[in-house]
């Protein structure tokens, strides 16, 4: 590896919906680690529940959050160095990898591949290992930022002026903003429900053809 290696720190996540705390963290990292070196790392997968926003509709929010969209990865898998390499067309002996993650997922990551990162040690290029960082927990009025007290808040039924302020606080949107995130949360529901019924009506349907046609 040269005196002066590329630098590449990932920050992964689901991000449903992007706010206020990962920002923080993004902001944290490029303060450490420098704005051309840190990159989030999220995929295109959508499960109706916990996951409605596409990559794109992601990428939008990261953009209106003064992300720069270049430094936004989409992934298939956490934590996949090759994955990474390929999608930035790294040279894998004179690129250091370091993923940031929170405190509980660091255990996760088994083998001898992942190492602690610490300030000063010599590294190694993402060939032969790779590092990660813990991040540190971005706190809105004394609370640690949750995606999913965003999500409760977001498929009420209506959103009171307690709810749009909650919500600014903690997804850094306008009014109009926010009114333009809902539906998004609330299609998949509402599609997931109809799917159900449907299912119920056509059951009852063939129930009725066997009744008529013995």
């Amino acid at each position: 590896m040269s005196n002066n290696p590329k630098l590449v720190v990932v920050y992964y996540g689901r991000f449903q919906p992007p706010h206020q705390g990962h920002i923080g963290v993004y902001n944290h990292l490029v303060s450490k680690f420098g704005k051309s070196n840190v990159y989030i790392g999220t995929s295109n997968k959508v499960d109706p529940e916990k996951s409605p926003l596409t990559f794109q509709w992601k990428k939008k929010i990261f953009k209106s959050l003064n992300v720069p969209v270049n430094k936004l990865i989409q992934t298939k898998m956490n934590y996949n160095a090759k994955e990474i390499q390929q999608s930035l067309s790294l040279d894998a002996d004179n690129t250091v990898f370091i993923v940031a993650l929170g405190e509980k997922d660091a255990t996760r990551l088994g083998g001898k591949y992942f190492q602690p990162y610490t300030k000063g040690r010599e590294l190694e290029p993402m060939i032969d290992a790779a590092y990660y960082y813990t991040i540190p927990n971005i706190k809105s009025d004394g609370k640690i930022l949750s995606a999913t007290d965003v999500r409760t808040i977001l498929r009420k039924d209506e959103l009171d002026k307690t709810d749009y302020a909650k919500l600014k606080n903690m997804l850094g949107m306008s009014r109009a903003g926010i009114d333009n995130l809902k539906p998004l949360f609330e299609h998949y529901v509402e599609m997931d429900e109809i799917s159900i019924l449907n299912e119920l009506i056509a059951l009852d349907k063939n129930k009725c053809d066997q009744k008529d046609h013995p």
